[in-house]
This record gives structure tokens, C-alpha cells and sequence, in this order.
């Protein structure tokens, strides 16, 4: 409408409309009025933006995020200043995450960011912050997708991070970037490109290692881990060893449950490989390792991490002393919980183990009797 006034008065009036001699046709009024409503016609747009924003703001303030995503999809940022579309863009990734139920809500939310990125870069420069809050938009938006078996997808949001951001030197810029490489690692590895993704998580060590402070120590931990799952689906045995034994090794010693985990797991896993072996003494060696570094976790994964050692370092001792397994059983037995479904299984399985060695143990020992008596 605006356009159409301006149109008009620069074909039949000219830059004045009081030059106009002779207005025999209220050219003059029209104009006018076409302006009045073009304005009307912004202000109410505006007011409806604000309306929508003030329903965001509102939801978010109740802690409604899937209602206040879908307000924010009702906004328009073509009309938002550089200030108001940065604090809309980081409201709204705040609020996604905090959803955080894969759903279209969520996916649309950090499709909505990634457009306030582009809508900045179009009217602005971008900042440092911008870059952080668009590359965290575009890692969730792929997490999301990785749900949803869209591996394409996801593959391609993750190049585009390591494209953009893979030379970067920014702290702020580092967690996504290090998680990007290692879900494209993980997924290279379940294509059976094992190369490739050894060839990422070593330059990604790297780089982290470049940096100071206990989030990059983390990345470095969840790069090794992978790093080392690669090497072991390749099948080289003896870079496996060597990979699981640098793993468990790294954080042994840190006064952080997280950091140790990853020890804990790398010794776990070695043990594993020695059973392959049937090198059944160093087995219960690592397993022993892993239920040393966890010992004062709190967390959840280690439990999981302790369940799964005792119970598998009875297994192994089994091959060793059949009374030291028993013994073994009782441990995991006395520590492991009925009352969570997880761990029913293998309680179940555990007191089957210990019942067959018992009778083993019984019989072995009814024989020795009998053969004492006989002498």
C-alpha cells in the first residue's frame, strides 16, 4: 500500500503534492489516505509482533516451552532490530533445549534460530556470540535428526559445522565443533569407514589438546573413547590394546567422576579384550582396574559401569577358581539391586551362576570325601 502511494504520487504529482494547480480528481486525498492505511497497516503488524512476542516471553516465564515455541513460530523477525532478534534467537534456543523432547516443536525451534542467524548476517555483522548460538542451533537441530534415523541429514549439519567453524581457534565455538566431528566419526564407523573416522578424532584430539580447562579435558575423553572403538571394529588387535590401554590410563588419577569414567571404561574394555584371548588372569586384572576408578562415582554410569565389571569378573574367575567366582557372585549379589527392572536380568543370571557352582563345588568336594575314604 505504502508502495502503491509512492508510485502514484511520483506519476501524477511529482515530489509535492502542492503542486499540484488543479486537483479535479482528489489525487491529493487518495494519496493521503493510501499513506494513513499503509501506516495503519505497519503499526498493526508491528502490534501483532509484539502480541506473539509477549505470548513467548510469557510462556517461557511459566516454564511452557512447547507453548512457547509455538508462539515464537507466530513471530515475525523481518521487523526485529540487530538487539531484539539476538535475545529472541538465544530465548528461543534456550527454551528448545530445555524442551528437549525430539519432537517437530523442538526441530522447528532450532530451524527458527538458524533463520535469525541468517536474518542477522543479512542486516549486520555478525558477532562471536552469534556464531556460538547458530552452531549450537545447527548441532541440537542434527541431534534431533539423528532420532529420526535421518542420517543424511545429520551428516550434512555436521560437515557444514566443520566447514564453517573447523578452523577456529574460539573457545565458545569448541563444544560444538568437537561434538560434530565425533557423532560424523561415530557415524563413519558404522558405515565401516574406520579411517576416516580415526582420521577425525586424531586431528580433533589435537586440536583440544591446544586448549586448558576440564570441558576440553571431556571432549578429549569422549574423542579417545570413540577414537579407540573405532580402532577395536577395525580389528586390529594389537592397535586395540594399545588404544583401550592409553584410554585407561588417561584419567585414572583425576579428581573428576567424569573425566575418570572414561578410564574406567577404557580399562573395562580391555578386559574385555583379553577374554577374547582367553588371557582370563589379565581379564580380572582390568576388571578390577575399572571397579578401582569408579569406586567413589556417584553417577548413574558408573553404577552401570560397576554392575557390569562385577558380574563379569565373576564370569572370568569361573575359568580361574570356581570359589573365588563364587565369592564374586556374592559381592554382585549383596551390591546389585532387585528393585531396579535394569538390573533383574542380570541378578537373575548371576544367582543361576551361583547356584551351578555351588553344585560343582558340592559334588567336587563329595568326590574328595569319597576318595579320602577309600584310602
Amino acid at each position: 500500500m505504502r508502495f502503491f502511494a509512492a508510485q502514484l504520487k511520483r506519476s501524477l504529482v511529482g515530489e509535492s503534492i502542492k503542486k499540484l494547480d488543479n486537483d479535479t480528481y482528489a489525487i491529493h486525498s487518495i494519496i493521503e489516505k493510501l499513506e494513513k492505511i499503509a501506516e495503519a497497516q505497519v503499526y498493526e503488524t508491528i502490534s501483532l509482533a509484539d502480541e506473539h512476542l509477549e505470548e513467548f516471553i510469557n510462556a517461557i516465564r511459566n516454564s511452557d516451552y512447547a507453548l512457547a515455541l509455538e508462539r515464537a513460530s507466530s513471530v515475525d523477525i523481518t521487523l526485529m532490530d540487530e538487539g531484539r532478534l539476538r535475545d529472541f534467537s538465544r530465548q528461543v534456543l534456550s527454551a528448545a533445549l530445555s524442551l528437549n523432547d525430539n519432537s517437530d516443536v523442538e526441530l522447528e525451534a532450532y530451524g527458527l534460530v538458524i533463520a535469525c542467524f541468517e536474518r542477522l548476517n543479512i542486516i549486520t555483522s555478525i558477532m562471536d556470540d552469534d556464531d556460538v548460538v547458530y552452531s549450537r542451533a545447527l548441532l541440537a537441530k542434527a541431534i534431533v535428526l539423528s532420532t529420526r534415523s535421518m542420517t543424511d541429514q545429520e551428516n550434512l549439519i555436521y560437515e557444514e559445522i566443520m566447514g564453517r567453524y573447523g578452523d577456529s581457534k574460539k573457545e565458545g565455538l569448541m563444544d560444538a565443533l568437537a561434538k560434530s566431528v565425533i557423532f560424523r566419526a561415530m557415524n563413519h564407523t558404522d558405515d565401516s569407514d574406520f579411517q576416516r573416522a580415526i582420521e577425525l578424532l586424531n586431528s580433533l584430539i589435537e586440536k583440544l589438546n591446544s586448549f586448558e580447562g576440564r570441558a576440553f579435558r571431556e571432549l578429549v575423553g569422549r574423542a579417545e573413547f570413540n577414537k579407540a572403538l573405532s580402532i577395536d571394529r577395525c580389528g586390529i588387535r594389537e592397535q586395540t590394546f594399545e588404544a583401550y590401554t592409553r584410554l585407561s590410563n588417561l584419567y585414572r588419577d583425576s579428581p573428576d567422576e567424569k573425566l575418570r569414567l572414561y578410564s574406567a571404561r577404557g580399562a573395562f574394555n580391555l578386559a574385555a579384550e583379553f577374554r577374547t584371548t582367553g588371557e582370563y588372569t589379565k581379564e580380572v586384572e582390568y576388571y578390577e582396574i575399572a571397579l578401582q576408578i569408579v569406586e567413589n562415582n556417584q553417577d548413574e554410569a558408573s553404577r552401570a559401569l560397576r554392575k557390569k565389571s562385577l558380574f563379569a569378573r565373576a564370569m572370568a574367575l569361573e575359568h580361574i577358581n570356581k570359589t573365588q567366582a563364587l565369592a564374586a557372585y556374592d559381592e554382585f549379589l549383596t551390591w546389585a539391586s532387585p528393585s531396579i527392572s535394569e538390573d533383574q536380568p542380570i541378578i537373575a543370571a548371576a544367582e543361576a551362576e551361583r547356584l551351578r557352582l555351588i553344585q560343582e563345588l558340592s559334588t567336587s568336594e563329595q568326590r574328595l570325601l569319597d576318595s579320602d575314604a577309600l584310602g
